[in-house]
């Protein structure tokens, strides 16, 4: 069946996408107040079965009130991408169609980076996704890598086969390379 996106209205289109930016959002409260805010009819199991996914529910157990601990006025209580770890949990409460991931994982240390690869594949399993990333680690695994230059496309492919052209992306993927040996 052939769905026409011109018989939506922009409210309906909207509730079919979900949107984690580079900044971290942490909204004012508790950990299960970030996450009701996404849907408020999922119960405490659900949340707790999509942090288990996301590797995060120990963490929280172990925090003084668990998924009731305030992490608006406690800011450090979290690193960095724990708290995007929230942001990807609010997203699968939505269970959105599409998926958009803008450069989540730039200012991360390569551990937190590490967990948040583990949890994109959570979030965009059986997902329309789009991840915006100068990481080239970040995109290694997906199904289509789209390179742009000045707003055009010049190569397209899997990560194998824009390695095998030798192209921008293989360049790309060298000064990375290089970039890592050199900060060991």
């Amino acid at each position: 069946m052939e769905k026409k996106y011109g018989n939506y209205n922009l409210k309906s289109l909207r509730s079919k996408i979900g949107y984690v930016m580079q900044d971290v959002t942490i909204l004012e409260n508790t950990i299960i107040d970030n996450i009701r805010y996404a849907n408020e009819n999922i119960s405490n199991e659900e949340i707790e079965v999509i942090f288990k996914k996301l590797n995060l529910h120990e963490k929280i157990m172990n925090l003084p009130n668990g998924y009731e601990t305030d992490i608006y006025n406690n800011p450090d209580i979290l690193s960095k991408g724990e708290k995007q770890l929230i942001n990807f949990a609010r997203i699968m409460v939505m269970n959105p169609d599409v998926i958009i991931l803008d450069e989540v994982t730039s200012s991360l240390s390569y551990y937190s980076e590490m967990l948040l690869k583990n949890a994109m594949k959570q979030i965009t399993k059986g997902k329309i996704a789009i991840i915006i990333a100068h990481r080239l680690s970040t995109i290694q695994e997906c199904d289509n890598i789209i390179v742009l230059e000045q707003g055009k496309i010049i190569e397209q492919g899997t990560n194998d086969e824009l390695l095998a052209k030798k192209g921008e992306y293989y360049k790309l993927a060298s000064k990375s390379i290089e970039t890592s040996i050199n900060f060991r």
